[in-house]
């Protein structure tokens, strides 16, 4: 991770975030490693949703969340 010139945030301190799959009417906790997510996606059709939270070592904090960040299908053969 790479920070942008002229910003104030500081190193990050905590990384969390949270899947739904249910248009964020329920939120699980995902697994991070290593600063990647890793998901694992029911079987079927669908949308995940995520919701992230982020803290620096100076306090800044910052939460995003997105409604259908992605589309899941169902493999077909």
């Amino acid at each position: 991770m790479h920070p942008l010139p002229g910003r104030a945030a500081g190193r990050p301190r905590d990384l969390s975030v949270e899947v739904s799959y249910d248009d964020g009417a329920t939120w699980a906790k995902a697994e991070v490693r290593h600063s990647e997510v890793v998901l694992r996606h029911p079987n079927g059709d669908g949308f995940v949703s995520l919701r992230a939270k982020s803290t620096d070592l100076s306090g800044n904090a910052v939460e995003q969340t997105v409604i259908r960040a992605y589309r899941i299908t169902s493999a077909t053969s």
